[in-house]
């Protein structure tokens, strides 16, 4: 959602770090089972020698994802964001390493495991779509998860929003419908882990914003653990509680995404106006926002704090008096 931003003269506040941690489009958290939820789901560090465009990239990833986490993965075009998610769901195999989801282990080069990706679970949604181009949305939905899951079907098509579509051909769909759709084909699957390589990169703004919710929705219905490669920074900041910024083949940063856009990791980043909180107080609310590779802190009406939410692009007037820096 583009909005404009009131000129404001009373700019206040001079914070040098977030001292509340804001919460994305999904506001609370379900989970799978209560006694995992301090515990880490999915571990991995893994090794990987590819071939890229100028040469051998070696790719040494190492982090561990918490139950319910919904983590946006960031980087330059071969960064080795895309090979991340297909070494996790099984697609790719690693030199070596090991990947684990919670007491399983997925893969080990010490030992020899290397679980098939049938039997990981982990959904993988893809940017083309991958839709069956004869079947209707609806068969494609049965197609991937049998005579048994017809509730879970209709459920998913509900929840979505495509309730109309659901009797037509992928090709009579526009590019937010079918993505929704693949979206439906992987969950009805049931993942315990939810795989998305840029599925909105290629949808205009308004239609990416309306994914967002439907993401959200399935991720907070359905407690599946996500991780969404992307380069729209507003992604990170509307959907997830952990960035991570992959730069050569290595993870430099992963943390919440006010804590990783920094002065020495935004110049890598395209920023232009977002933001990144809302704070409400009693009678006004504050809103820090990037400009460019600056961070500021903009006190609005309390009336208009409604209007915005994290990850909105916003259309910043010509002068804002006295602007508060607080990185730069």
């Amino acid at each position: 959602m583009n909005t404009i931003i009131p000129e404001i003269t009373n700019l206040k506040y001079l914070f040098k770090h977030f001292q509340k941690k804001p919460t994305s489009l999904h506001s609370k958290k379900h989970s799978l089972c209560e006694a995992c939820a301090n515990r880490n789901l999915l571990s991995f560090h893994i090794e990987k020698e590819m071939k890229g465009k100028t040469g051998a990239v070696n790719l040494v990833f190492d982090a561990q994802i918490m139950l319910n986490d919904f983590v946006s993965v960031m980087g330059k075009s071969g960064a080795g964001k895309t090979s991340l998610l297909r070494m996790l769901c099984g697609l790719l195999t690693p030199d070596s390493g090991y990947i684990r989801f919670g007491s399983e282990e997925w893969y080990n080069s010490s030992t020899g495991v290397n679980m098939p990706p049938q039997k990981r679970r982990a959904g993988l949604v893809f940017q083309d779509y991958a839709l069956f181009p004869n079947m209707t949305v609806f068969g494609n939905l049965k197609f991937a998860a049998g005579r048994n899951n017809i509730h879970l079907i209709n459920e998913l098509i509900e929840l979505t929003g495509l309730e109309s579509c659901a009797n037509r051909y992928p090709d009579t769909l526009s590019g937010g419908q079918a993505q929704r759709a693949a979206l439906c084909r992987t969950v009805v699957n049931k993942p315990r882990i939810l795989l998305l390589d840029e599925p909105m990169a290629s949808l205009d703004r308004d239609t990416r914003e309306h994914l967002h919710k439907v993401i959200i929705s399935i991720h907070d219905r359905f407690a599946i653990t996500s991780i969404l490669v992307t380069h729209d920074l507003s992604d990170a900041f509307r959907l997830s509680n952990k960035l991570m910024i992959i730069e050569n083949g290595n993870i430099i940063s992963f943390d919440t995404p006010e804590n990783v856009i920094s002065p020495e990791i935004n110049t890598k980043l395209t920023l232009h106006e977002i933001v990144a909180s809302i704070d409400k107080g009693p009678v006004s609310a504050t809103l820090t926002v990037f400009i460019d590779n600056s961070l500021i802190k903009v006190n609005i009406p309390m009336e208009e704090a409604d209007n915005f939410h994290r990850g909105d692009n916003l259309l910043m007037p010509a002068q804002i008096s006295n602007p508060v820096v607080i990185t730069s």
